[in-house]
């Protein structure tokens, strides 16, 4: 096992911390330690796809392969265990031909979407508990929604899962909760403010009820200095312990805090260093512009990619510009920055096995999925 270390240079300032909601400064900055060691531990199996992300149980941590359906199963030094699961008919297996979105609930349970709206429950010992439908109707007519769609923007039938962005998160009531976004031709990233203004961006799906009871949440008013950045629309979310939201929007140095009614309590957040935030813009419907800009100029832009929260820390990961060698990672503490680090080009803090946090990456050139860990 290969390990390479980064070690990092903390910026450094001090201010007094408050622990109110109501007392929160959104640029209150309190440094806590000025280095950090990031450890590689291991990249995924190479029988694996690559497709796929770390998740956690217990002591150990798992790949899920979305392509072939195996969970790569490894302890916490990264030694591979086994592999687990796989796509099949029976009991013990995956009965979908690829996995577009992946959660664990609260109890262990294993839930896997498929590309056809079907939902996989599976125990915590992967054995089938029951495979459905996501019901998506919504209570009006879908030809009329999607025609009048100006008028409908709280319809389901407006909308689609966001396949690019599909972090899927269960909570403790019961809920899972999907991103979305809407690509109608009169209701979509590239035609309007209104979409900005008052699009919904998550989905609440009930696993008792089997339908998705309600949309809700709006991007940030950042993207209304835009005419327009849809190469840009995208999100990053988590809940912590009380079910509450953490949101951050890619080109929005504020992080939102909401609660299980998704009424904002808060803001905060601190902008990350060396961001080159010169996005273009695309004022017209043009898929082609919109795929050249996502493939050759987004790389080369600062935005914020990935967040998490963890142990009552929230990490949040930002890319910076075409020429930097690292990305950045924001530590948070009771709102406050307490570290923003260089890391590895794309980490992602993923979770957490005393005593280390771990992340990923994956590794365009190699194409390959690596896994890393650090102490606080």
């Amino acid at each position: 096992m290969k390990n390479i270390y980064f070690i990092i240079s903390l910026f450094l300032l001090a201010c007094s911390c408050k622990n109110k909601v109501d007392q929160i400064n959104s640029q209150q900055i309190s440094i806590a330690f000025d280095s950090l060691k990031v450890e590689k531990l291991n990249t995924i199996h190479e029988n694996s796809s690559q497709e796929g992300d770390i998740y956690f149980q217990d002591t150990n941590f798992f790949f899920v392969d979305k392509r072939f359906g195996y969970l790569y199963l490894y302890d916490k030094e990264g030694n591979y265990l086994k592999t687990l699961f796989g796509q099949g008919e029976s009991p013990e297996e995956l009965n979908t031909a690829y996995i577009d979105g992946y959660a664990m609930d609260y109890k262990g349970n294993h839930i896997f979407l498929g590309s056809s709206f079907d939902l996989h429950i599976h125990r915590p010992d992967l054995t089938r508990e029951k495979t459905t439908i996501l019901d998506w109707k919504g209570k009006k007519n879908v030809n009329e929604v999607r025609e009048n769609a100006l008028d409908n923007i709280d319809q389901f039938a407006l909308y689609t899962l966001d396949y690019l962005n599909l972090n899927m998160i269960a909570d403790s009531k019961g809920n899972l909760f999907i991103p979305i976004y809407s690509e109608n031709e009169k209701f979509n990233a590239f035609t309007g403010e209104k979409y900005y203004k008052e699009g919904k961006i998550l989905a609440k799906y009930n696993f008792k009820s089997n339908k998705v009871e309600k949309l809700f949440g709006q991007r940030s008013d950042e993207y209304l200095k835009y005419n327009y950045i849809p190469h840009h629309a995208w999100f990053s979310y988590d809940l912590d312990s009380f079910d509450h939201f953490f949101i951050n929007h890619e080109i929005d140095p504020k992080i939102y805090y909401y609660d299980n009614d998704f009424d904002l309590i808060t803001t905060f957040g601190t902008p990350g260093k060396s961001m080159d935030l010169e996005y273009k813009e695309i004022n017209q419907f043009d898929l082609k512009l919109f795929r050249e800009y996502y493939t050759n100029d987004r790389p080369k832009r600062g935005y914020y990619h990935s967040l998490k929260c963890l142990n009552g820390l929230v990490f949040r990961s930002y890319t910076k510009n075409e020429n930097s060698l690292t990305h950045g990672l924001q530590i948070y503490k009771d709102f406050i920055l307490i570290a923003d680090v260089e890391v590895p080009k794309g980490l992602k803090v993923r979770g957490y096995i005393p005593p280390y946090y771990y992340g990923s990456v994956y590794d365009e050139g190699s194409d390959k999925v690596e896994v890393y860990r650090f102490k606080l």
